[in-house]
C-alpha cells in the first residue's frame, strides 16, 4: 500500500477520500432511525458521479447492494482519475531530453 501511495499519491488520496466518505454515509444510514434516511444516498451519488449512473442499473432498491456498488465502482473511478492526474504530473516533472 505504501508503494502505491508513493507511486500514485493523487490516486491514493482520491480513492481513500471517496472510500471514507461512503463509509461515513453508510454508517449514518444504518445508525439513523429517521424515515427519510434514504436521502443520505444522494451524497453518495454526488461523490460517485458519473459512475453512479451505472450503479442505478445494478441495484433494485436494496440499500446494501447500493452501498457496495457505490463503494467499489466509485472508488475505482476516482482511482483511475487519480492515476491520470499523477501521470500528467509525472510527465510534466520529467526533464526534456535533447534530440540527437
Amino acid at each position: 500500500m505504501v508503494r502505491i501511495a508513493k507511486r500514485w499519491p493523487v490516486a491514493a488520496l482520491l480513492a481513500s477520500l471517496h472510500a471514507v466518505a461512503l463509509f461515513v454515509i453508510a454508517i449514518l444510514f444504518y445508525t439513523s432511525h429517521d424515515p427519510e434516511r434514504v436521502f443520505i444516498w444522494i451524497y453518495g451519488f454526488l461523490a460517485s458521479y458519473p459512475s453512479s449512473l451505472l450503479v442505478r442499473f445494478l441495484t433494485n432498491g436494496n440499500e446494501a447492494i447500493l452501498a457496495v456498488s457505490l463503494f467499489f465502482i466509485g472508488t475505482l473511478q476516482w482511482g483511475i482519475i487519480g492515476v491520470c492526474i499523477d501521470a500528467i504530473v509525472h510527465r510534466a516533472k520529467r526533464e526534456a531530453t535533447p534530440n540527437i
